[in-house]
C-alpha cells in the first residue's frame, strides 16, 4: 500500500483524471483490505477463551458521541444525517472502550451504507433492566430483512456489498456481534427493523 501510494505520489502530475480516479479506486481499496485485515485480527483475539479486556468506566453518551464523529465522513458523503438525544442521566459502563467504540463505529458505518440519502437515523439510549440499550432505529433502511439477518450473523456483507457497487468491505455487524457478546451483551435487529 505504501508503495503504490508513492508510485502516485510521483506519477499524479502525469496522470490523466481518469487514471487518478483509477489510482484512487486502487489506493482506497487497499486502505479498505488493510482495515478488514486488522478487523480479523481483532475478531480472532475475541474468539481466544484466554483474552483479557482491560475495563475501564466509561460514559455511554461519550461512547456514542465518539463513534457518531469517527463516521461523520461517511454520513456526509451518503447525504445521512444522525441524530442522538443523549440521556439525562449519566449511564456509565465498565468496558473495554476502544473495543465497544469500534463495535458501534462498526454498526453505524452499516447503518449508514444501507440508508437512503437524506436518511436519518436516530439513535436512543435507554435503562432497561439493571442494562442500557442503545437502539439504533433507521427509517430509510434499503435492506430487505431475511438480509439483514444473514448481515449480522454472518460475514456475508462483505460479498454483498461488493456485488450491490456499495464502496468498500468491513465485518461490521459480526464483529460489532462479537465485541458486543464479549462484553456480556447482546447486538440483534428487533423485527420490523
Amino acid at each position: 500500500l505504501g508503495f503504490l501510494n508513492l508510485i502516485y505520489e510521483n506519477l499524479q502530475d502525469r496522470l490523466r483524471d481518469e487514471e487518478k480516479k483509477h489510482f484512487q479506486f486502487l489506493l482506497d481499496s487497499g486502505e479498505n483490505l488493510r482495515e478488514v485485515v486488522e478487523e480479523m485480527l481483532q475478531m480472532s483475539t475475541l474468539q481466544k477463551e484466554d483474552s483479557k479486556l482491560r475495563r475501564s468506566h466509561v460514559s455511554v453518551r461519550e461512547l456514542v458521541q465518539s463513534a457518531i464523529e469517527k463516521v461523520s465522513l461517511e454520513q456526509e458523503a451518503m447525504g445521512v444525517t444522525v441524530k442522538f438525544d443523549p440521556p439525562e442521566q449519566e449511564m456509565i459502563l465498565f468496558v473495554e472502550p476502544d473495543l465497544l467504540l469500534k463495535s458501534l463505529e462498526s454498526i453505524l458505518k452499516n447503518i449508514i451504507i444501507y440508508t437512503l440519502p437524506d436518511g436519518i437515523i436516530f439513535i436512543r439510549v435507554e435503562e432497561a433492566e439493571e442494562l442500557y440499550k442503545i437502539a439504533f432505529i433507521c427509517p430509510d433502511i434499503t435492506l430487505p430483512r431475511d438480509e439483514v439477518d444473514i448481515m449480522v450473523n454472518d460475514f456475508y456483507n462483505m460479498e454483498s456489498q461488493i456485488t450491490k457497487g456499495v464502496n468498500g468491505l468491513e465485518l461490521g455487524f459480526p464483529l460489532a456481534k462479537d465485541i458486543v457478546e464479549w462484553h456480556g451483551g447482546q447486538l440483534w435487529v428487533p423485527d420490523g427493523g
